[in-house]
């Protein structure tokens, strides 16, 4: 699950890099706030993921700190990584600060 807060309440927009060569693309809008889930298959091995976020008006965040998972089977499996993700991580900071 993901979620965050904008500074104006505007809707946003979730980006995540899943350290795979792969994307979510842009996935929203949501209501600032709202929890989303938010999956992704993995084969074993490692992998740094990380997220960004936008605004409505396109007020894009920095990238966030990596965090690192590791996939010890063969087979697929999903994650569900993004409620302590964005817990540890205000990914909007830098939307406050932001003059419009």
């Amino acid at each position: 699950m993901v979620n965050s807060t904008d500074s104006d309440n505007d809707d946003v927009f979730y980006f995540v890099y899943w350290g795979d060569g792969k994307t979510s693309g842009w996935l929203g809008p949501y209501p600032q706030s709202e929890q989303i889930d938010i999956t992704h298959k993995y084969r074993k091995g490692q992998y740094n993921i990380r997220a960004k976020v936008k605004d409505v008006y396109g007020f894009v965040s920095d990238w966030s700190d990596p965090i690192s998972v590791e996939i010890p089977r063969n087979r697929a499996k999903t994650i569900f990584w993004f409620h302590c993700f964005f817990e540890r991580f205000s990914l909007l900071q830098n939307l406050q600060n932001i003059p419009r």
